[in-house]
């Protein structure tokens, strides 16, 4: 899983496909579909394929043309539903667009109780059959009663994103027994590891799958530094389930940690979501 947010439209060759450990590289362990979605005038563009990326012309040509500030992208290796483009990430709803790493455990029996918890008007869009597409829709649920999804572009801040999903992440665990904290554990676990995006605000969310935040040149101030927490502003903002290059550039999310960017470029994190 990658995803940038930019103040600038930015190629993204180099982690989709040219790095040691690009996604194209890391479909080979992740077969079972890719996509790609980026922004154009704040509406997601979103390509997408049950294909393995290594062996996809598609993908290469479109990762060697994409220039966006703002690409969510997505190898999926499958824990529910068929190896079919509705069960493909990313997943959208009008501007915004999600992608998941991880499990629902015992989803088979959590969906009724899932669904009954979304909005009426929009179940109807749910295509698939994963438990990613069913957490997505029910996040946008929460979003909804916030009063937040149908704001006009650049209104929504990483705080208030994260504020109205929270409650939703917690239960969705407690529902499944509980959200985990190991990279090699069992893939019939829960894992809740996503990031959510409208194309201004892009926020990560670390739920036991790795994920890793690369923000350069933070201001704060008068002072450079890697990391700044409340007034930090960078020129782009990356999140990667796996650096996919310089790995000392990159920074380890906590479990349960949050980072985002909101529409200014002004980074927030939960407190200690951060590895030091």
């Amino acid at each position: 899983m990658f995803a940038l947010r930019s103040t600038v439209s930015c190629p993204v060759q180099e982690s989709l496909t040219d790095a040691d450990r690009s996604l194209q590289r890391l479909s080979e362990i992740n077969p079972h579909g890719w996509g790609v979605a980026h922004y154009v005038q704040g509406v997601p563009q979103i390509v997408k394929s049950p294909e393995m990326a290594a062996e996809s012309p598609v993908y290469s040509a479109l990762s060697n043309q994409i220039e966006s500030s703002c690409v969510v992208a997505h190898v999926r290796r499958a824990t529910h539903g068929d190896h079919t483009v509705a069960n493909t990430h990313p997943f959208q709803y009008g501007r915004w667009v999600f992608a998941h790493n991880g499990n629902i455990a015992g989803f088979d029996d959590l969906r009724p109780t899932l669904l009954d918890e979304i909005a009426p008007s929009l179940r109807p869009h749910i295509v698939g059959t994963t438990d990613s597409e069913v957490l997505f829709f029910r996040l946008l649920t929460a979003m909804a009663d916030a009063g937040i999804l149908d704001t006009e572009s650049g209104q929504v801040d990483p705080q208030s994103l994260w504020k109205s999903i929270r409650s939703v992440v917690e239960r969705v665990a407690e529902l499944a027994g509980g959200m985990h904290d190991d990279t090699n554990g069992p893939s019939d676990e829960t894992y809740l590891t996503f990031v959510l995006t409208d194309g201004d605000t892009l926020i990560g969310h670390q739920g036991g799958k790795s994920l890793f935040v690369h923000a350069p040149t933070i201001n704060h101030g008068d002072q450079e530094r890697s990391w700044a927490v409340g007034n930090g502003a960078t020129d782009h903002f990356l999140l990667a389930s796996e650096p996919a290059h310089t790995p000392a550039m990159w920074t380890p999310i906590r479990h349960g940690g949050v980072v985002g960017v909101g529409p200014d470029m002004t980074v927030w994190t939960t407190p200690t979501a951060l590895v030091d």
